[in-house]
């Protein structure tokens, strides 16, 4: 047995347990933590799962979407408005810069 370790580590080779199915297998690195691609599909699956319950409680980022999305819908149909004045559509667009540094300020 101790052959057969020594052999593994020369191979490159360490033994390590899934986190997601917690099956034992070799990986080439001791930094892998996920067996296989169906593994890592199925993990990234449930981080995603995980990010959208915490969403749900915070509702800051559906906000904050919302609101980015009226401003360009704002400074889209100015852009299309005929004579339009040009210093009115950069002012919408610093404002519109303005807003998003102190939102993602106060994100943080």
């Amino acid at each position: 047995m101790v052959y057969h370790l020594n052999r593994l580590k020369d191979w490159g080779l360490y033994f390590r347990q899934c986190k997601v199915y917690s099956r034992f297998f070799l990986a080439k690195s001791l930094r892998y933590e996920l067996c296989s691609e169906k593994c890592r599909k199925a993990k990234s699956l449930q981080n995603k799962r995980d990010f959208d319950e915490r969403a749900k409680e915070n509702n800051y980022d559906l906000l904050y979407k919302n609101e980015c999305q009226n401003w360009r819908n704002k400074i889209n149909k100015a852009k299309k408005t005929v004579g339009f004045p040009d210093k009115r559509l950069k002012e919408m667009k610093n404002a519109f810069d303005t807003f998003k540094k102190e939102a993602l300020q106060r994100k943080n």
